[in-house]
């Protein structure tokens, strides 16, 4: 997570804590990350001509990302572990599809703001760039994926805002993953040798 992301996380933390109390807050994500799952269930079970019900507190984030389902057709993959074996980095993708007669990866997001630009979206578009650097170094999928999908979902129901990531955007993109992975891989490879000293 880049400074900038850890940063808007910390301050919404702190805001959630002061107006709900701690036990609140917990409570809160905990509801949070059940709506998110509900949400990427029954997104996957219509991509999949499924039957599902639609839990009542999520039916107006649904609602929003129905125009975006309407485009989605030939399904490849849902909620799939990728894993790129060179960068030894690993995820979850959300959706392998065509949509509007393209691969993309879909990578579904669920807001309660607007998002304006990408730039709001803070690490979602590195996030959806390291899933396609995954899928083209497997030899699991016989296609070469050239752009990533990021849909935002808005708890209040309006229609979903949609991002497409790339050419040169999905470039930028995986180059600012690639530099994020050295970094880590550095600063773990050098934390590993401090406590092999202390040993």
């Amino acid at each position: 997570m880049s400074p900038e992301s850890k940063l808007a996380l910390e301050k919404w933390k702190e805001r959630m804590i002061k107006k709900l109390g701690q036990e609140g807050f917990e409570m809160h994500q905990k509801a949070l990350l059940e709506d998110g799952t509900s949400l990427h269930s029954c997104i996957a079970q219509s991509l999949l001509g499924k039957e599902y019900e639609i839990p009542s507190r999520i039916e107006p984030v649904f609602k929003s990302v129905q125009c975006v389902l309407e485009d989605v057709h030939h399904v490849k993959a849902i909620e799939t572990h990728v894993a790129h074996t060179k960068l030894h980095y690993k995820g979850v993708v959300d959706c392998i599809a065509s949509y509007r007669n393209e691969n993309y990866v879909i990578d579904w997001k669920k807001s309660d703001r607007q998002k304006m630009n990408l730039k709001q979206t803070y690490d979602a578009p590195i996030q959806l760039a390291a899933y396609i650097g995954a899928i083209n170094a497997s030899n699991l999928y016989p296609f070469v994926i050239k752009r990533g999908l990021l849909v935002i979902a808005y708890t209040c129901g309006t229609p979903a805002t949609v991002y497409e990531v790339s050419d040169n955007t999905l470039q930028l993109y995986w180059t600012a993953w690639l530099r994020r992975l050295q970094k880590y891989h550095v600063e773990t490879t050098n934390s590993d040798d401090n406590e092999n000293i202390r040993q």
